[in-house]
C-alpha cells in the first residue's frame, strides 16, 4: 500500500524548493478531476460540498441536512479516484457523524483508495449561538481535532481547515500535516484590495499560530477573496503558505463559464438562407 503521507509531504517539499506552488483541486465529478489532474494538479479532494456544486447548487448546501455527508464522499471514491489516475486524493470527512464509528470510517475510506483527509463539512463554518450548541452537544470542532489525533496515530495524512489561531494551534498539537486558514466562501468582493489584504493577514496569523507548536507543518491557503490566479499570486507572495486549495475557482467557475461561452458560439449558428 502506498505511503500517501510520506508521498504528500515530499510532494509539497518539492514544490516548495521549486518556488511553485502546491495546488489541489476540489472535484466532485471525475471529469473535473480528469481536467484537473492533465494540466498537474498536485492533488485532488472531493466531499460532499463539491459533490452540491457540480449538481449546479451552492457550497452552502454541503452544511444543511440535505445528504450524508461521509456518505457522499465514500460514494465519490469510485467516481473521482480513477479518474485521477494515480494522483492522490483526499476525502472530506464530517468527524461528528453519529452514524460512523470515526476510526472504522477513515480505515474505509484507505481501503478505498484515497490518501487523506480534509475536516469538511467542518463546524468551523458556523458561529454565535448555534455553533455554541455544536460544541456543547460534542458535535463541533472538538471532533475534528480528535479525527486529527486518530490520523496521526494511524499515519494518515491530514489536511484541516482552521479558522483562527485558536484553531491552528489546536490542529498543530494534534498532528495536522498541513492547515487551511479558512477566509470564508469564495467569492467577488466591492473592495478587492481591502479584501486582499486581510487574507495576507489572517493566513499569516493563523500560520504563525500553527507553526509555535508544529514549526515545519505545511500552510494552504483557501477561501474568500481568492478566485482568481492573481489573487492567489498575492497572497502566496505576501505569506508562508506554499500551496492553494481551489473549489469553486477551479470547478464552478471555469466550468460555468466554458459552458456558457460554448452555449453562445452554437446559439449563434444560423441556418442557410432559402
Amino acid at each position: 500500500m502506498t505511503d500517501w503521507r510520506s508521498e504528500l509531504q515530499a510532494r509539497i517539499d518539492a514544490r516548495a524548493r521549486s518556488g511553485e506552488a502546491f495546488i489541489l483541486a476540489g472535484a466532485g465529478v471525475g471529469l473535473v478531476g480528469k481536467a484537473a489532474v492533465s494540466a498537474g494538479v498536485d492533488a485532488v479532494m472531493t466531499y460532499n460540498i463539491a459533490r452540491f456544486r457540480m449538481d449546479g447548487h451552492s457550497s452552502l448546501l454541503g452544511y444543511l441536512p440535505y445528504g450524508d455527508a461521509n456518505g457522499i464522499t465514500l460514494d465519490l471514491a469510485a467516481r473521482i479516484i480513477p479518474a485521477a489516475g494515480g494522483t492522490p486524493v483526499i476525502a472530506g470527512v464530517g468527524a461528528a457523524d453519529p452514524y460512523r464509528d470515526l476510526g472504522r470510517l477513515l480505515d474505509q475510506l484507505l481501503r478505498l483508495g484515497y490518501a487523506g483527509v480534509v475536516n469538511t463539512p467542518t463546524s468551523g463554518t458556523y458561529d454565535g449561538a448555534f455553533r455554541a450548541e455544536l460544541e456543547k452537544a460534542g458535535l463541533g470542532y472538538d471532533r475534528e481535532v480528535e479525527m486529527v489525533r486518530i490520523c496521526r496515530q494511524r499515519g494518515i495524512f491530514s489536511l484541516v481547515y482552521v479558522f483562527d489561531t485558536d484553531d491552528a494551534r489546536r490542529m498543530a498539537e494534534a498532528g495536522a500535516d498541513a492547515i487551511s486558514p479558512h477566509l470564508g466562501t469564495t467569492g467577488s468582493f466591492s473592495d478587492l484590495e481591502e479584501a486582499l489584504q486581510d487574507a495576507v493577514h489572517r493566513t499569516e496569523q493563523m500560520a504563525r499560530a500553527a507553526r509555535e507548536i508544529a514549526p515545519n507543518i505545511h500552510v494552504i491557503a483557501h477561501g474568500g477573496p481568492l478566485e482568481t490566479p492573481a489573487a492567489v499570486a498575492r497572497v502566496l507572495a505576501e505569506t508562508s503558505a506554499v500551496g492553494y486549495i481551489a473549489g469553486s475557482s477551479l470547478e464552478r467557475i471555469p466550468v460555468n463559464e466554458a459552458v456558457r461561452a460554448s452555449t453562445k458560439q452554437f446559439r449563434a449558428i444560423r441556418l442557410r438562407a432559402s
